[in-house]
This record gives structure tokens, C-alpha cells and sequence, in this order.
């Protein structure tokens, strides 16, 4: 079941977390930030960022209150709830009229699955990734790097689709401005859930 990601994709997002580039992972600040993305920050500045570091040309902003989203970004800007004083981001790759969310490199071996970022009311409250269960292990030795122990760890069961009922757990670590959450596994059983969630959008641990 645990089986290591390749690396076949088009960009850098958290290359901070590769040790060979010398950068941090998630910022030295007390806001959670991801790869220069900062829990708080406007929309505007976040479209400012460079692109990740390694992106090639056609790696570019898309969310879902641009003029004319595409078809193929529509369904993942859908799926996402968004609201009125909602916004969803991604980095997409343009392939003729087709825009595609990308995968990033989080460290030499996991990748950061479709980094999403959600905007709400103009300030950035929510990113998100999926990454393989392997890289459980590493991601709690960087948080705890940056954040010291969880501040929380939840171990319950989750059903799966096929009837199964398997074990979860979510380490949680408390920030003044948020929270950094590592869900293992996600609702896809082969992949753990990371999300960065500003205080005002946190949500309590998943149960069941």
C-alpha cells in the first residue's frame, strides 16, 4: 500500500523542503506558509509570487473568479463550493484550451498533489495538498522541525467504500494565526491530506 511517488511532473512548488536547494519548506515566520504562499495574504499578492521555484513557462495562476475559466479547471473550481466571497487557486499548466493542475516535487522523493488555495473574502485561508502515505514520516519530522510537537494527535477509523474499515490518524499542530493538519490517510486511501487553515476557516479533526 505504501509505495513511493515518481517524479514526472513540470515544477518545483516546495522545493524549500529539498535540502539540496537550502531554503525552508514552510517560512521562519509565525504565519504557516507554504513555498512563499503566507496564510492571510491577498489574492493580489499571491498572483505576485514568483512561480515556483523550477516552473517552467507555461506554469501559471488560475482560479475560479478569472474572466473565463476553462472547462477543464471549471469541474475542480466547482467541486470546491466556492461562494460568493469565495475563491479557489491553482497552478495550472495550459495545453491548447486545457488547463491542468499540477503536481510539485514537496521533497527528493513525495510530491505535493494539485496544491489548492482558497481565498476567502480576498485573503488567503486555506491551502491544501494530497502527497503519498509514504511521506508521512518526513512531513511530522519537517512540521515538528518548524512547529515543535503536534499540539494534537486524533487516532480513529475510517470506513472505506469497499466496506473496509481502516486506521487514521491526524497530527495537528496549533499556530496563534491557524493550524497545519496531517491526515493519514485521506479520503483517498493511498494518498495523506495536508492543510494549512488560517483561524477564522479552521475546522475541528476529522471524525469517522
Amino acid at each position: 500500500m505504501r509505495r513511493a511517488c515518481k517524479l514526472g511532473v513540470a515544477a518545483l512548488l516546495v522545493a524549500a523542503a529539498m535540502p539540496a536547494l537550502g531554503q525552508p519548506a514552510f517560512g521562519e515566520g509565525p504565519v504557516p506558509q507554504f513555498d512563499g504562499a503566507r496564510l492571510g495574504m491577498s489574492l493580489s499578492q499571491w498572483k505576485a509570487l514568483s512561480p515556483p521555484q523550477g516552473s517552467t513557462a507555461d506554469v501559471a495562476t488560475a482560479c475560479s473568479n478569472d474572466a473565463a475559466p476553462d472547462a477543464t479547471s471549471r469541474a475542480s473550481f466547482d467541486a470546491s463550493g466556492s461562494g460568493p466571497q469565495v475563491v479557489v487557486c491553482f497552478y495550472v499548466a495550459r495545453i491548447g484550451r486545457y488547463a491542468l493542475a499540477q503536481d510539485f516535487p514537496l521533497t527528493k522523493t513525495y510530491l505535493a498533489r494539485s496544491p489548492k488555495f482558497t481565498f476567502v473574502s480576498g485573503r488567503l485561508a486555506r491551502i491544501e495538498f494530497k502527497s503519498s502515505i509514504n511521506a508521512f514520516d518526513d512531513l511530522v519530522a519537517l512540521f515538528e522541525a518548524r512547529f515543535g510537537p503536534a499540539s494534537q494527535t486524533v487516532r480513529d477509523q475510517i470506513r472505506t467504500p469497499f466496506g473496509l474499515t481502516l486506521p487514521r490518524v491526524q497530527n495537528i499542530w496549533r499556530r496563534p494565526d491557524g493550524l497545519v493538519r496531517i491526515t493519514d490517510p485521506s479520503d483517498s486511501l493511498d494518498q495523506l491530506a495536508v492543510d494549512f487553515t488560517g483561524s477564522g476557516e479552521a475546522r475541528p479533526a476529522q471524525t469517522g
